[in-house]
């Protein structure tokens, strides 16, 4: 064999033995997807029943999206005061709220279409009224609202220590009231009272007040049981908690995850009222147990009594708002 040849066949060789011990080129390495963390703050404590639509949206959130979303719960009115939220949440100084509409008053007056309104939630997205609320908030407040957590009988309720049979019984009372009795109370003559919830127990047991405001659940749970009377029914206002997510955050997730949370939105709106319709029915029972009257006004008296309660609420949000207030109440309205 020449010396060219063989000197040939031995680079065929060794490149043959290079190609084979190499193998073919490794991809490059890529990096992992960095996981999104949201923060979410709430104006109630954790365990509040308030909160449950909150806590049913966040665990779908974990099942769907856990391997790229992760939403952190921080505290509740400890870590940022109840009411000074909707505007820190518009700020960007955490990202998700879980609110009553009547909260936002001061800055959107026809936020309070959260707790007037008198349709499903899912009703409301068929019909406008989702829509132009969504609108709004982004506008006015920087905020993308996501959707409603309400129920049928989990309503804003009167609750006394003496008897009532007409609205007339209310005149001159001394009610402990939240913002969103105000415009009622007052219109029932009665004496709105500003208090803490866990100040309620020893007013009524001093008889401080006559009677306070509070929705169908918690009653139990807060022990106002064993120091009240009666509960007056019919319930008003639907208790409605929106779900709000800061704009920036919003616009700053993939599209995709969007997307998913929109629909995981409307699922937690259903299933949150199935849930709440069931609680509503164990609390009438329990504080019944426990020795609380419900005085369920006749059929002329509870129509004057919710009429004046929708007439007073209405009221303020079309004086602040003459555009979208008597559209929103139109809508909400069941004909």
């Amino acid at each position: 064999m020449s010396r060219r040849l063989l000197a040939t066949t031995l680079i065929l060789v060794l490149l043959a033995l290079l190609v084979a011990g190499c193998g073919s080129p490794k991809p490059a390495e890529q990096k992992p997807a960095v996981k999104i963390v949201l923060r979410v703050v709430t104006p109630w404590p954790q365990t509040s029943v308030e909160h449950l639509g909150l806590f049913t949206f966040l665990d779908e959130v974990t099942q769907k999206l856990g391997d790229r979303l992760e939403i952190k719960y921080l505290g509740g009115p400890e870590i940022i005061g109840s009411f000074d939220q909707f505007e820190m949440l518009s700020k960007g100084v955490f990202d998700i709220g879980h609110l009553p509409g009547n909260y936002a008053k001061n800055f959107l007056p026809i936020a309070e279409t959260l707790h007037l309104s008198r349709i499903k939630p899912w009703e409301e997205r068929e019909n406008g009224v989702y829509a132009l609320l969504r609108a709004e908030f982004e506008k006015k407040m920087n905020l993308v609202y996501l959707g409603k957590h309400a129920s049928d009988g989990y309503l804003y309720q009167l609750y006394t220590n003496f008897p009532v049979t007409t609205i007339e019984d209310f005149r001159g009372k001394s009610i402990r009231t939240a913002p969103v009795y105000v415009p009622f109370l007052k219109a029932l003559g009665a004496g709105p009272v500003s208090m803490a919830p866990g100040d309620i127990y020893t007013a009524m047991e001093r008889k401080t007040v006559d009677g306070f405001g509070w929705p169908t659940l918690g009653v139990l749970g807060y022990g106002w049981a064993a120091v009240t009377k009666y509960r007056i029914d019919p319930g008003f206002y639907p208790v409605g908690i929106g779900l709000f997510f800061n704009l920036d955050t919003w616009k700053n997730l993939p599209e995709d995850i969007r997307k998913e949370l929109e629909t995981i939105a409307k699922n937690s709106e259903r299933a949150t009222y199935e849930k709440l319709r069931q609680l509503v029915d164990e609390e009438t029972k329990g504080i019944q147990a426990q020795g609380m009257t419900i005085i369920k006004l006749s059929d002329a008296e509870a129509k004057k009594f919710t009429t004046m309660a929708f007439d007073a609420g209405w009221k303020d949000v079309i004086d602040k708002d003459p555009v979208n207030g008597p559209k929103l109440k139109e809508l909400t309205t069941p004909k």
